[in-house]
């Protein structure tokens, strides 16, 4: 989820990735490399067609655009931050009391989910390897969402 007029990295920070970027039922690439920024003005689904040897695997990406400041928590999504970024070893999370925090890589999978309890906590993240993570922080009581990018070193 990203305010409306913002640009948002998908994908990867690896240079040479053999892949190819879509708009959802487009036929014409829009970008080349591991990931793209992209600027939508509306709700968009991209695409990545990654050729690895012949073998071409597909994986799509969902970016929600809403007006600029708001965030379905019921407060501006600016008010949560994650940092650093990149990071090494722990990542630091401000304003996301009561929330869960599920860290994804861009195929979907998801390799760490973290109950916060208070509106400043420190998660390990040593475990996660080197790349660009989707950080999804859903509200425990009303299941409302806010998405956050972070990079692990």
């Amino acid at each position: 989820m990203i305010g409306l007029g913002d640009t948002i990295h998908i994908g990867s920070t690896e240079e040479g990735m053999p892949t190819e970027w879509y708009i959802l039922g487009g036929t014409t690439p829009i970008g080349y490399g591991g990931g793209i920024d992209v600027h939508p003005t509306t709700t968009t689904s991209y695409v990545a067609m990654l050729d690895l040897c012949g073998h071409i695997t597909y994986d799509t990406v969902k970016i929600y655009v809403v007006p600029a400041g708001v965030s379905s928590l019921g407060f501006p999504a600016d008010l949560i931050n994650l940092y650093p970024s990149p990071a090494a070893n722990q990542l630091h999370i401000d304003h996301a009391a009561s929330c869960t925090i599920t860290l994804t890589d861009i195929t979907g999978h998801t390799w760490q989910q973290t109950h916060l309890l208070t509106d400043k906590e420190t998660i390990d993240i040593t475990s996660l390897f080197p790349g660009t993570y989707i950080a999804t922080l859903t509200d425990d009581k009303t299941g409302d969402r806010v998405v956050k990018r972070m990079v692990k070193e």
